[in-house]
């Protein structure tokens, strides 16, 4: 979905007040019902759709949250450079698991390769992250700044954990072997890291990811 808003104090965390108190046009991609659909293109087509009803220089900034790894592609980020006005902001955040957890960890292992045959770009690697948007960016936008310093913990159980991982988009529109290969691995883990030691979970940590940069234009 996309929005022109304001942006508002009370959307935000309390953390970003001295940014986002600022009052600007701005384009917002919120695609977090995004696992409804089966058809990875269908998003990242959209994504080109949307910006293409925009004029040039329209916006102020353009925020993806949560989203751009559906449409972590050239074409996207030229129109995003497009609709921007002159030194206008691109923002990306991402809401990650924590993966230096190892119950985590080992679950991510287990769909990074799907993910990779997706080709859906999540930010879990600093390496690949950096070379990803140092390729999409170029000769368009300013170097990203990051910063990985804010996490968040969720209060959860396993069951709880199960329905969470169960909606990420490589399971949810998997086919019924790839679920039942993920409730083995899943029930592997919790046994391995939780059952089997007689620990509970009890939440799931949550790196917050944020970049940032700025449109260039040639001389």
């Amino acid at each position: 979905m996309i929005f022109r808003v304001k942006i508002k104090i009370y959307s935000y965390s309390y953390r970003y007040r001295n940014v986002l108190t600022l009052s600007i046009h701005c384009v917002v991609f919120d695609f977090i019902f995004y696992f409804v659909t089966t058809h990875t293109l269908y998003w990242r087509t959209k994504a080109v759709f949307y910006f293409s009803a925009l004029p040039d220089s329209s916006v102020d900034a353009v925020i993806a949250a949560q989203s751009f790894h559906w449409f972590a592609n050239r074409a996207a980020v030229e129109e995003i450079h497009r609709v921007l006005a002159p030194s206008g902001s691109f923002g990306i955040i991402w809401l990650l698991e924590d993966i230096s957890v190892p119950w985590v960890r080992d679950l991510y292992e287990f769909m990074r390769p799907m993910y990779e045959q997706n080709s859906i770009a999540f930010p879990y690697q600093e390496l690949s992250r950096k070379s990803l948007l140092a390729g999409l960016f170029q000769q368009l936008f300013s170097a990203p700044k990051e910063n990985l310093s804010f996490s968040h913990r969720f209060p959860s159980s396993i069951e709880l954990a199960y329905e969470f991982f169960c909606s990420f988009s490589v399971i949810l529109t998997g086919s019924e072997q790839t679920k039942k290969a993920f409730k083995e691995c899943f029930d592997n883990v919790m046994e391995k890291h939780f059952k089997g030691n007689g620990i509970p979970l009890d939440h799931i940590s949550f790196q917050i990811y944020m970049c940032w940069c700025t449109k260039t234009t040639s001389n």
